[in-house]
């Protein structure tokens, strides 16, 4: 191998010029200086631009960041684990515990009624139920 830190700040750089581009990209494009004039909290040209960028876009780029980072880890962790590269959440049943907690927020819901049942059933509900089945699996 060549140098490690060669590789580690090209991945840097190519992350920064990609969160850049995503970020100057959507359903309103944004032209490229424009995008790095609200980062840094300068004057731009459209007081539009500033509001999407700095509330929608750029919340929007850290959070796959930090879902992507955890992912990764969370992978190379099941991996390191059962020393398999092909580890997955099949292995030790948190996809079949999710799939249950989802499931018995669903079965469980129809007891309470038409109304009752529209607001117990949330998106959030299926997301901690998932999670909380998951969690109990495991």
């Amino acid at each position: 191998m060549k140098n490690l830190a060669t590789y580690f700040w090209i991945g840097i750089l190519v992350l920064i010029l990609s969160i850049i581009l995503n970020i100057s990209l959507g359903s309103v494009s944004i032209p490229l200086d424009e995008v790095l004039k609200s980062i840094f909290h300068l004057d731009v040209s459209k007081e539009s631009w500033q509001i999407i960028v700095v509330d929608y876009r750029l919340p929007k780029a850290f959070t796959a960041i930090l879902v992507g980072s955890g992912l990764a880890l969370s992978g190379l962790l099941m991996q390191t684990l059962f020393r398999n590269p092909l580890a997955g959440p099949y292995v030790l049943g948190l996809s079949s515990g999710a799939s249950l907690g989802v499931a018995l927020v669903l079965m469980g819901s129809s007891l309470f009624g038409g109304v009752a049942a529209g607001l117990f059933l949330s998106k959030w509900t299926l997301v901690i139920a998932s999670s909380l089945g998951s969690f109990l699996v495991l």
